[in-house]
C-alpha cells in the first residue's frame, strides 16, 4: 500500500531526514538520499506512526510519532547512530500518547511536543531529551477540555 511522506527537517552539517509512513525513513548526507528502515515497535508497518524528526548531526537524528496499540496508543522515540534506528524509552503519560513533533538542539538537549487522553481529557504533552533519558513535562493546556495537541 502506497504512503505518503508526512513531514520532513533538516539538520546540521547537510544531513536532512524524511519520515514516511511505510516504516522507513530516508536519509541524505548530501548528495544522495538512502531509504533506512526503522524498527516497528509492534511489529506491523501500518501499527507505527513517525511524524517529526530532527537532526543535530549525521549521526544523531530523533524521530518521534506513536503507536497504535490494541487497548491505546503510546508515544514512540527512535534515535539514528549514524548507521540505524533504534527504539527509545520514553515515558508513557496516559492513554492515547503521541508525539508530533521534535527539535533537537545538540545531542544532549531534545524537545518532543504532542498530547494524550486521560479518558475525560486530552492534555498537552512535552517530553525533553538530557542526553541520557527522555521525562515529561509540565505542559500549559490553553483548552479546558478535549481537543489539545501541540504539533511543533
Amino acid at each position: 500500500m502506497g504512503r505518503t511522506l508526512r513531514t520532513a527537517a533538516a539538520g546540521a552539517m547537510a544531513v536532512a531526514a524524511v519520515i514516511g509512513l511505510s516504516g522507513g525513513i530516508a536519509l541524505a548526507a548530501t548528495p544522495a538520499w538512502t531509504l533506512v528502515r526503522s524498527p516497528n515497535v509492534n511489529g506491523a508497518p501500518e501499527d507505527n506512526y513517525l511524524s517529526g524528526v530532527s537532526c543535530a548531526g549525521p549521526d544523531f537524528c530523533i524521530a518521534v510519532g506513536d503507536i497504535h496499540g490494541t487497548s491505546s496508543d503510546r508515544t514512540l522515540i527512535q534515535r539514528w547512530s549514524g548507521t540505524s534506528w533504534a527504539t527509545m524509552s520514553s515515558p508513557h503519560p496516559g492513554a492515547g500518547g503521541e508525539l508530533n513533533a521534535v527539535s533537537c538542539a545538540s545531542r544532549s538537549f531534545c524537545m518532543a511536543v504532542g498530547g494524550y487522553g486521560t479518558g475525560t481529557a486530552n492534555p498537552t504533552l512535552i517530553e525533553k531529551w538530557n542526553g541520557s533519558k527522555w521525562t515529561k513535562l509540565t505542559s500549559p493546556n490553553p483548552l479546558s477540555s478535549g481537543g489539545t495537541r501541540w504539533t511543533g
